[in-house]
């Protein structure tokens, strides 16, 4: 049998903040502890980033949108952990939406819509990758290209173009906003000025590289942003996934309107 290495040890804090984590997210759901020997509800609260939100937040999930949807593996997940009376979901790729469609067909508390979300209504050129979840407006970066091994666009195709403001405009209260955009989330934010007017929570993912994606903002310029036009403020941000060579990549961020 192999000795632990030094990294073995090093990982335990790790590994008892998760424990812990999981645990408080248990708690404040009204569910016992021992949901964390659940494989499929511990993979929910890795997805939905759930230990990151404040507790007020985790308790009152009743409207949740998804932006940037793709399979619709978050907003299943934030299904599993609480019981929003309505979650919507934006996906603009056809082929990857009608996925999205088909997994909550008949989930009357699940609206997907087949749209990119930005700053105006219209149409929008998209760019296609291999692997959808990297497809963006924006064309991925070379330094983004690098980091993914994904040296070739798909295809760029037209898709529609929403606004938040007029999506959401019925809503009169948006408990949590979730952006995985690709370097988009500041168009998104000008075209949501009334709806994080009302809106609790917002999770988006955040760029450290600046040429990740053509014209993205970098974090520090879309949380300036953020809290410029809208009430909400910086609440946390996860531990970022690295480069190769070791440089923060990318993370989420999470701002909340405070009390």
């Amino acid at each position: 049998m192999m000795s632990p290495s030094l990294g073995d040890f090093r990982a335990i804090p790790h590994r008892v903040r998760r424990v812990a984590n999981l645990v408080d997210a248990a708690l404040w759901l009204g569910v016992s502890p021992t949901k964390v020997l659940d494989r499929e509800w511990r993979l929910a609260v890795d997805i939905t980033r759930f230990t990151l939100l404040p507790p007020h937040v985790r308790a009152n999930l009743r409207t949740v949108c998804d932006v940037g949807a793709n399979r619709g593996d978050w907003t299943a997940a934030i299904l599993k952990l609480a019981q929003p009376k309505l979650a919507v979901a934006f996906e603009p790729i056809p082929e990857v939406f009608s996925e999205l469609n088909a997994r909550f067909s008949g989930r009357a508390n699940v609206r997907c819509v087949r749209a990119a979300v930005g700053s105006s209504k219209t149409e929008v050129a998209f760019n296609v990758e291999n692997q959808s979840e990297l497809s963006s407006i924006r064309p991925l970066g070379d330094k983004g290209r690098k980091i993914h091994g994904a040296f070739v666009s798909r295809q760029k195709i037209s898709v529609p173009l929403v606004t938040l403001d007029d999506e959401l405009a019925s809503l009169d209260e948006v408990s949590l906003l979730k952006l995985d955009v690709q370097g988009y989330e500041n168009e998104v934010i000008r075209g949501a000025k009334e709806t994080l007017n009302k809106c609790q929570c917002l999770m988006t993912e955040v760029l450290y590289e600046r040429d990740y994606y053509a014209g993205a903002l970098p974090f520090l310029e879309l949380a300036r942003l953020i809290e410029d036009t809208s009430p909400l403020r910086l609440s946390c941000v996860s531990e970022p996934v690295l480069t190769p060579d070791g440089l923060a990549s990318w993370a989420d961020a999470v701002f909340v309107k405070p009390s």
